[in-house]
């Protein structure tokens, strides 16, 4: 820069560096909007306040429920009021301009359930046959509606379950919530720019019981493994 004041040039380079730092990579705003022992009506009944009058507004919702619906006996939900709530949730997000992912649901220690929740409860049905048999709804149904499905019940499938489980057999551990969060990141990193707003939603599972920083988007939930995430720049097309 020939023409450059001496005493200015090295403030100018500071200021052209500065963009080039800042763009790098971006951190994600994650909100943790999971409750324990909620299921799906629950979920629906605060779903204004939670999702569509967030601030800031989301881009994503990330659905995960149905837990609570399945196996807590002070909870269930019949199928197809389920599938209704499921779907109910979609169409507003969608209406509000937010992009819902729904998730599959893990099966879980059938005999740790039992110790809480009467075999004959379930009869004739299994816990996980009972959960199957939901997960087999919820997925028509995303097919249906052309809903973008975080398929965890089939990547737990794949994995031992001391891998991600607690001792409970229903919660899930650290390493758990991380392979929750890449789940989800595998639907939608591709989409992310880093400056998105995302709400998950759900019962204990999203709020991270027994997990450090429970019921938030820091330490070892699956929002804050989200939040935790860095999203490289991705140069926007002239």
């Amino acid at each position: 820069m020939p023409n450059s004041h001496p005493i200015l040039l090295p403030f100018i380079l500071a200021l052209l560096c500065l963009p080039m730092v800042a763009s790098s990579s971006q951190a994600l705003t994650v909100l943790n909007k999971g409750r324990c022992g909620q299921n799906s009506p629950i979920t629906r009944d605060r779903f204004e306040a939670d999702v569509l009058k967030s601030t800031p507004k989301p881009d994503y919702v990330l659905i995960y429920i149905g837990m609570n619906d399945v196996i807590n006996d002070h909870f269930f939900t019949p199928l197809d009021e389920y599938i209704e709530n499921v779907r109910w949730m979609i169409q507003q997000s969608r209406k509000a301009g937010i992009t819902p992912i729904v998730c599959t649901i893990h099966h879980v220690v059938e005999d740790k359930v039992y110790t809480h929740h009467p075999r004959e409860k379930f009869a004739p049905e299994t816990v996980n046959g009972k959960m199957d048999r939901y997960n087999a709804a919820l997925k028509k149904l995303l097919t249906e509606l052309k809903v973008d499905m975080a398929d965890f019940a089939t990547v737990a499938d794949r994995t031992p379950q001391p891998q991600f489980l607690s001792d409970d057999g229903v919660h899930l551990n650290a390493s758990g919530n991380r392979l929750l969060a890449k789940t989800f990141l595998d639907i939608i990193g591709p989409r992310l720019h880093g400056n998105e707003t995302i709400v998950c939603i759900g019962d204990s599972l999203t709020f991270g019981y027994r997990n450090q920083g429970a019921g938030t988007a820091d330490g070892e939930t699956y929002p804050a493994v989200l939040k935790q995430t860095t999203i490289p720049h991705k140069p926007t097309n002239p």
